[in-house]
């Protein structure tokens, strides 16, 4: 089989592997920027009401969202990450190829990031976020001399070293340029150095599975070769990687510490780098494994220096090890023990990291858990429900208002006006003038009666409006109380099922400044019309007093000329009579009894009117207090119950496992 087809056989098998082993099938670059949506939304109808150091998480986390997924390309970031003297500097040099990290015994050491980038795929404006300037180009025949020979170190081995960056070349950067040209033949040249040279070292593990017994030499080729599939070339199965080595991040150095965080919270795959002496370490498990254990799907840990210990040493250090990381919250730890110095397990690491580069899902997975750990933290703050409010004001709330713009007044006054009309209108002769002398109840609070002569384009009302408050007076301390407590209750009904922030909130929406209400309140009184159309009997009684009132005075002026031609002793002239009664008296006493009497009756249906007239004003007055109710109170309310609900249904969205 070509190294080619082989190459190709194996980066599909690294594939389904790292498929298998993060489970991503439902993530995608599509996916993340929808639950970032999401969280935005969430944040955008919660502010004010959310916790703030979620806030701020799911701030940072949507903006690195939105730069990392603007950036093209699928490289994988990994970083190395772990205390000081670890040893993941000559861990990252040995992945490397070079010594791209700055080793040595004064602690600690590195200080900035460092990164190693395998592939052709641009990384510029990658790396250029990250903020990392250390950059070393991995060439694919460099990563294969250095895994066949990183013990050796030998001089003639390092024939690739023209393809790595100026700052890293080893001495033999002599090497003529048109390496590019002759890469086809390097790819092919590494495959027999890798069966001739780990054929004896492969020889154990084929005679322990296969036969019982030794094999000589030349049979362990023989059977390999039909079974073994040529392996690919370790560089082409790192195929877009990004290696990052950071500083200690128990360093002394403040800085140090600060870059190593920062740098964290940006990369896609987790390397911790750990040690014999140090794997227990309460800042690498309590500070960051246990914070990120959201992430374990790309969490790998590595137990550095394994050659220290013993092969019983190790296995119970791997153990113990594995048992903290569970208690830190990863499912089904796997622990790599590795060694610089001899080089154990470092093929299973760069195994790993190759079946997770493959998958090409591991930037957007990390995207996707800190995405939904930001939401699952906001989600606390908001409850699973929110109760709901009619449209219409509660009665108790209206009442209150009502009593708070003086409303019973008002109706008192509305009353006490359409009885004097009436009596104005259809009252005794007599005594009218009198009545209508008397200053009108509405004109005395301001709320003077509507005039029919105006046109009907602009009402008395809406002069009232225009012309500012009336003269009510002020709201009583007992009208005041009921307010607020009518106001108390309405929001401790609306925010009681709520976490406190969100109560908080309610019950200020539900209780606005007294000077806002009264005013509010006042021009609604102001602004409702308190005109309705005369009585109809209104006309006939008056026409009916008038009759009667010309009767009287045709009467008594009848009974003045009799007396004046009486007084004079003129003839007499004939008076006619109907019984004893002549008819001036008749007509005088007739008229002033019968205007008398139908007083008394328009008085009663007068009594009756104004009571009519007063629940038609009053239902008025109730609409117009119930709307500001509903705008003042209500609706604010409502408002941050909406916007509540809101923000449960973003974060429930962004929380969700599976998306469309």
């Amino acid at each position: 089989m070509s190294p080619g087809r082989a190459r190709a056989r194996a980066a599909a098998k690294n594939a389904k592997a790292a498929g298998a082993v993060t489970g991503l099938g439902e993530v995608s670059a599509e996916s993340v920027q929808a639950r970032a949506t999401a969280l935005a939304s969430a944040l955008e109808s919660g502010a004010g009401c959310l916790p703030a150091g979620g806030v701020a998480q799911a701030a940072a986390v949507i903006a690195k969202t939105v730069a990392r997924t603007s950036i093209a390309g699928g490289r994988t970031v990994v970083a190395l990450a772990g205390a000081t003297g670890s040893g993941k500097s000559s861990l990252f040099n040995l992945l490397a190829g070079a010594e791209v990290a700055q080793v040595g015994a004064r602690r600690p050491t590195t200080s900035q990031p460092s990164a190693a980038v395998w592939g052709s795929e641009p990384s510029s404006a990658l790396l250029d976020w990250l903020m990392v300037g250390t950059r070393h180009l991995v060439a694919e025949t460099a990563s294969v001399a250095v895994t066949v020979v990183s013990e050796s170190e030998s001089a003639g081995r390092s024939g690739a070293a023209p393809q790595l960056q100026a700052q890293h070349r080893p001495e033999s950067e002599s090497q003529p340029e048109p390496e590019p040209e002759r890469q086809p033949e390097l790819e092919s040249q590494p495959q027999p150095q890798l069966e001739t040279e780990t054929a004896p070292e492969a020889q154990p593990q084929l005679e322990t599975e296969q036969e019982p017994e030794p094999l000589s030499e030349t049979q362990p080729r023989l059977e390999t070769e039909p079974e073994t599939e040529p392996e690919p070339s370790p560089g082409s199965e790192l195929e877009g990687l990004v290696l990052l080595d950071l500083p200690d991040f128990d360093s002394q150095a403040t800085a140090h510490r600060v870059e190593a965080d920062r740098v964290l919270d940006l990369v896609d795959v987790f390397i911790w780098v750990t040690d014999p002496q140090k794997y227990a370490d309460a800042r690498l498990h309590e500070d960051y494994i246990a914070r990120l254990s959201a992430h374990d799907a790309v969490t790998i840990t590595v137990l550095n220096q394994a050659d220290w210990l013993t092969p019983e040493a190790l296995d119970a250090c791997r153990s113990d090890l594995k048992r903290l990381l569970g208690a830190d919250g990863l499912v089904d730890p796997e622990v790599i023990a590795t060694s610089v110095r001899d080089g154990l397990g470092v093929d299973d690491l760069r195994r790993r990291m190759s079946a997770v580069v493959a998958g090409h899902h591991a930037a957007v997975r990390r995207l996707d858990s800190d995405v939904r750990s930001a939401a699952k933290v906001l989600r606390v703050g908001v409850a699973d429900s929110e109760p709901g409010l009619d449209d219409s004001a509660d009665t108790s709330l209206v009442d209150a208002l009502s009593r708070a713009a003086g409303i019973p007044v008002i109706l008192d006054a509305v009353e006490r006006d359409f009885w004097r009309e009436s009596a104005v209108s259809t009252g005794w002769p007599v005594t009218r003038w009198a009545r209508a002398l008397r200053p009108e109840p509405l004109k005395r609070l301001g709320l003077g009666k509507d005039q029919s002569g105006i046109s009907a384009a602009i009402s008395q009302s809406d002069v009232r409006s225009v012309l500012g408050r009336s003269s009510l007076p002020p709201a009583t301390p007992a009208a005041r109380s009921a307010v607020a407590l009518a106001t108390r209750e309405l929001g401790d009904r609306a925010g009681r099922p709520l976490p406190q922030v969100w109560t908080d909130a309610v019950t200020d929406a539900a209780m606005p400044p007294g000077e806002d209400l009264g005013d509010a309140l006042d021009q609604a009184v102001v602004g409702t019309s308190l005109r309705a159309r005369d009585p109809f009997w209104w006309t006939v009684f008056g026409f009916l007093q008038f009759v009667l009132a010309m009767t009287a005075a045709v009467g008594l002026s009848w009974l003045i000329v009799l007396m004046v031609l009486g007084w004079l002793q003129l003839s007499a002239v004939a008076t006619p009579s109907l019984g004893p009664l002549p008819y001036p008296t008749l007509l005088f006493l007739g008229g002033l009894l019968a205007g008398f009497l139908v007083s008394l009756l328009t008085g009663a249906m007068g009594r009756v009117g104004a009571r009519r007239r007063k629940a038609l004003v009053a239902g008025r007055l109730r609409e117009s207090v119930e709307e500001v109710a509903r705008d003042l109170l209500v609706a604010p309310v409502q408002e941050i119950l909406d916007r509540h609900r809101m923000t449960r249904q973003h974060l429930d969205l962004a929380l969700s496992r599976h998306r469309a």
